[in-house]
């Protein structure tokens, strides 16, 4: 099951830079800081503070800075920290409302890289919206901004540029690609597992007796469980905690399965081994599965192949 980790810069996605110019500047110029307990902005005058719109339940955001252009109803900029996870650092919710997928390109903002949404479109209104977002230790630091048809130009000028002035008051920005300490550490705690799983699963195919089958199977449940306690505590950014879940969920499973196994041993019931085995089986197929999942975040596991005999 060793797993090496590497980078993969074609699913980093092409970056740009978010320039702004002297015009813009002289249009619309940031004169304005608010703050509220996760992030700190600038915007411009002819914005102002206001109640929450009715999106930022489905963009996830805590105590969300929430600005309006007009009228209420009109165009509107939301702020704030969101518990999203995975790949596009967008809450299920917000997905769920999207008429198309979600395509984010990389961008940076100033000393931070970000996700960045142009031109998103939700089934139930005639606004787009763009979203910004940038992973950190904290959570999915977002700014989703949402035009009505007459201000999309504006917008997306306004939009562009406070996304720029946007900062963490708490916590630090994380890299958007796959993350070099986490792949060592993946590494590290799978290599560990893997010299205890192919040692023990050789001697298990081999074992003779009731007593060192159930002796060994213990052994191996004993080495996932300390896999999934190492694991556990792995600090991850908010774009790889889903995958990592997972990860440490099949780890725990197998080793639950491997407990099974051992029982089994114990009971002398040719039928209940051989259904704990295929369970053990079954097990690291998901673990493995897991473990492969990585490929979507830019990361390259090598090849796995599952042990012989148990």
């Amino acid at each position: 099951m060793a797993v090496q980790v590497g980078f993969s810069l074609a699913a980093a996605g092409a970056a740009f830079h978010v320039a702004r110019s002297d015009a813009d500047t002289a249009r619309a110029a940031l004169t304005r800081t608010t703050v509220n307990r996760d992030v700190q902005l600038r915007f411009p005058g002819d914005w102002r503070r206001a109640s929450a719109d009715l999106s930022v339940a489905a963009l996830g955001l805590d105590d969300a800075i929430v600005l309006t252009l007009g009228r209420a109803g009109g165009s509107t900029l939301m702020a704030g920290l969101s518990p999203a996870t995975g790949a596009t650092l967008l809450t299920p919710a917000l997905r769920r409302r999207l008429a198309q997928a979600p395509r984010p390109v990389s961008v940076r903002l100033g000393a931070h890289n970000a996700q960045h949404f142009a031109d998103l479109r939700l089934r139930d209104s005639t606004r787009s919206m763009t979203v910004f977002v940038v992973p950190t230790t904290r959570g999915a630091l977002t700014l989703a901004c949402l035009a009505a048809p007459r201000d999309v130009a504006t917008v997306r000028d306004v939009c562009h540029r406070v996304a720029q002035t946007m900062r963490p008051r708490h916590g630090r920005a994380l890299a958007l690609g796959p993350s070099s300490r986490y792949q060592a550490d993946l590494n590290e705690l799978l290599g560990t597992l893997d010299a205890t799983r192919v040692d023990r699963r050789a001697k298990l195919a081999s074992a003779r007796t009731a007593a060192k089958q159930a002796r060994l199977a213990d052994e191996l449940s004993s080495a996932y469980a300390e896999a999934r306690v190492v694991g556990s505590g792995e600090r991850v950014s908010p774009r790889e905690a889903d995958a990592h879940r997972r990860i440490i969920a099949a780890i725990d499973e197998a080793g639950a399965a491997y407990e099974r196994l051992g029982n089994a041993a114990g009971s002398a019931s040719v039928t209940r081994y051989d259904r704990a085995r295929a369970a053990v089986t079954n097990a690291e197929r998901r673990v493995r599965a897991a473990l492969a999942a990585l490929a979507g975040l830019g990361y390259a596991p090598a090849a796995t192949h599952p042990a012989h005999g148990s």
